[in-house]
């Protein structure tokens, strides 16, 4: 762990505490931000006589481990590059299979919305002229009704008549 990173992290941290308290008027504020801001003013001194130990423009052996390794530890690297180049293909080959068989179980799966969409459209077609065919055999047994209604009126009153008639005889 870098000390200057550590030390520039917990001055920052009272620094901000201090400007916390301070904006929410607390007596400790002040106090607190004067240190926080004091102790990054420190190290912002002591890091500017911070030496470095200068690195390699380029560590090409990072990249290219040939150049470190022995003749049969390149050859075994190699080796292995090719099994992770097979399991590589071996990959992209199931990845390839398992893509077709999703296409084709989305194909299936949308022939079958098709036919279910095709259904619904008939039965929907199919419930309107049952729902029409409803409403007119509900209209014929209103009219059926008004007509009993009638008929019953009709009949009280011819029983009404005859019944008048049998007691004038």
């Amino acid at each position: 762990m870098d000390p200057f990173a550590f030390f520039y992290g917990i001055g920052a941290a009272v620094l901000l505490s201090g400007l916390l308290l301070e904006t929410i008027g607390h007596h400790l504020g002040e106090t607190l931000f004067l240190t926080g801001m004091g102790a990054e003013i420190f190290i912002f001194f002591i890091s500017a006589f911070e030496f470095t130990k200068k690195e390699k423009k380029y560590n090409w052996e990072k990249i290219f481990s040939e150049l470190v390794e022995a003749k049969g530890e390149s050859d075994q690297r190699e080796s292995e590059r090719l099994s992770i180049l097979d399991q590589y293909n071996k990959s992209a080959e199931t990845l390839r299979m398992s893509m077709e068989n999703l296409k084709h179980i989305t194909d299936e799966f949308n022939e079958a919305y098709e036919y279910l969409h095709r259904f619904n459209k008939a039965m929907n077609v199919k419930g309107e002229v049952i729902h029409n065919e409803f409403e007119g055999i509900e209209e014929q047994l209103n009219t059926n009704k008004n007509r009993l209604h009638e008929l019953d009126a009709n009949l009280r009153g011819i029983t009404d008549v005859v019944g008048r008639m049998e007691r004038q005889f």
